[in-house]
């Protein structure tokens, strides 16, 4: 039995700082250079997030139909990286999966009519869990376009890559024409909706009263494996360049589980810097009710 190993190292600060000459500007990763040295491309190719073939695809299969947003399509990846899963049964289909609580439910049923694919399912009723679930062949060929080059996680991209792998193996089958890797990451922004949708799904913006009218508020975003740890590093870095502050907003430090680390930005100027962001590419979850108190007690400081 063969065994794949992964190797990989951090990407430092001090790296990705030399490589923020221009922020509008992003240059590709690819996951097969990550784990080589996990460095950044020297060419000077620049990757962004491209639909043209989920929306030439999305236009022949739904010709009567809006195309989506781009601003919706890049905070769907985001919310998708944080809570998305790709199933590879023994046996049956291959799907496409995001599971909910009922007070996103509506959240849900927005993300599959504008995608117009997918079937709503009941995955706890004891807890309240739903479950999106793209699973008939022309739903995941879709979604597989619109992920294929457009992800931003490594580990979502490993992940995409076996699913990818599968699904071509059963076109192979069938002696249909494979859909070719395109395995290059792509770095978020301030000017997309990426982190809006990442923070949709994994982040907390927490606000607690103290005392009279002091608050402790902050933003606190959990990831897990240390290969990913360098898309928190580079959100703070985004957010700390954008300030005119002449400190970092934020910091990175292990999480109390294994292999985890946690990005926390607290403190009213430290917040006070990320309201642009998420005013301009608002939260689409319940998280938005957090985001809004805490908006207001900023506001009236």
């Amino acid at each position: 039995m063969m065994f794949l190993t992964l190797e990989y190292k951090t990407l430092p600060m001090d790296y990705i700082k030399s490589s923020l000459i221009l922020l509008n500007q992003v240059k590709y990763l690819s996951l097969s250079n990550m784990l080589d040295n996990m460095k950044l491309n020297k060419d000077n190719n620049y990757k962004e997030f491209d639909f043209r073939e989920f929306n030439k695809e999305f236009k022949i299969r739904f010709p009567n139909k809006p195309l989506p947003s781009k601003d919706f399509l890049i905070w769907f990846l985001g919310f998708f990286e944080g809570n998305g899963s790709f199933i590879i049964p023994n046996r049956n289909d291959l799907s496409i999966i995001i599971n909910q609580s009922k007070v996103n439910l509506n959240m849900l049923n927005d993300i599959k009519t504008m995608l117009n694919m997918g079937s709503m399912n009941m995955e706890s009723k004891k807890h309240d869990i739903y479950k999106l679930v793209m699973q008939n062949k022309k739903d995941v060929y879709l979604m597989i376009l619109l992920m294929n080059g457009n992800l931003v996680l490594p580990i979502m991209s490993a992940k995409f890559n076996m699913f990818l792998a599968n699904y071509n193996f059963k076109l192979i089958k069938n002696l249909e024409s494979i859909i070719v890797l395109d395995d290059r990451l792509v770095l978020p922004s301030l000017t997309n909706s990426w982190i809006s949708g990442f923070s949709d799904a994994k982040a907390t913006f927490n606000i607690k009263l103290i005392n009279n009218n002091k608050y402790r508020i902050n933003y606190m975003l959990n990831e897990k494996y240390e290969i990913n740890k360098y898309i928190l590093e580079y959100m703070l870095l985004l957010f700390d360049e954008s300030s005119n502050l002449n400190k970092s907003l934020g910091n990175i430090t292990p999480h109390s589980t294994s292999n985890m680390w946690e990005l926390k930005m607290n403190g009213y100027l430290n917040m006070m810097n990320m309201l642009s962001y998420f005013d301009k590419f608002k939260l689409k979850t319940n998280k938005i009710n957090n985001y809004n108190k805490i908006k207001e007690v900023l506001n009236n400081k």
